[in-house]
């Protein structure tokens, strides 16, 4: 093995024996590092991340610096993959996600029939429970269209048998109805409810002490990204601007404090 990657460096290009190119771009480094490259498949990791301009940077965002990086193919010939974490409403994935197919699950209830989405508001036992103990035992989904409750075997089965809805589309008689949205985007997002890793008792155990947490702000935000997938939005929000000292300094002039240009 030759360059960089082959000593403990990171490798930024492989070259497979059959042509293809295999290139990093990540989010840290300055434009060159997301530059004077040609790609015609993009897939990208906690996209949030690169949702920023580089603080010395006079070019566009490090989204918009990588998505360039396509131009040289028409757009029906382009090919790109984008996940991450949810963090805002005004964020990229969560506005794209919004503009495009914006699809859910929808699960059957084993006792009405109907199908529809497992939300946080459909998981009841917890708010009741006195200790993270009970609320594990309590914990169960409801059907959000009869109110009965799912057994973990019930909620496995249901996911089993999920369907994929769009936006502007519903599921009657088991049936999805509805044209698709006219959208190259395929917008799609999980949660909790849809992992059977984890029961509906871990979650509420989650919930119970997210509840009672002394950073509260800090806690619904970790239950929001990580558990629900939906975008968080603050408990208190005083409409200041945070200022990064950092990324202040970098924008400043070359003159210290008492001197004149």
């Amino acid at each position: 093995a030759m360059g960089r990657g082959s000593k403990g460096g990171r490798t930024a290009k492989i070259t497979f024996k059959h042509g293809p190119e295999l290139r990093w771009m990540t989010a840290g480094g300055g434009d060159k590092a997301r530059a004077a490259y040609t790609a015609r498949s993009v897939f990208m990791t906690e996209t949030d991340g690169f949702d920023t301009q580089a603080s010395t940077s006079t070019e566009t965002s490090k989204i918009g610096q990588i998505e360039a990086r396509q131009r040289a193919w028409k757009r029906h010939q382009r090919f790109t993959i984008k996940e991450g974490t949810l963090t805002t409403k005004t964020a990229h994935t969560w506005s794209r996600y919004c503009a495009g197919t914006c699809s859910v699950l929808h699960l059957p209830c084993p006792h009405c029939g109907e199908f529809g989405p497992l939300n946080r508001k459909d998981l009841h036992g917890w708010q009741s429970a006195t200790t993270d103990a009970e609320a594990e035992e309590r914990s169960l989904f409801h059907c959000g269209a009869c109110g009965e409750s799912w057994t973990e075997t019930e909620r496995a089965d249901a996911n089993q048998r999920a369907v994929l809805v769009h936006k502007g589309q519903s599921v009657v008689k088991g049936k999805i109805v509805g044209n698709r949205p006219n959208t190259r985007t395929l917008g799609f997002r999980w949660s909790a409810a849809n992992n059977l890793l984890v029961s509906a008792g871990d979650i509420g155990s989650d919930e119970f002490e997210a509840a009672r947490a002394i950073d509260e702000d800090e806690a619904q935000r970790k239950m929001c990204q990580f558990v629900w997938a939906v975008p968080y939005e603050p408990i208190e929000n005083d409409g200041e601007d945070e200022v990064d000292a950092k990324q202040l300094s970098q924008r400043m002039g070359e003159f210290a404090r008492g001197e004149y240009p």
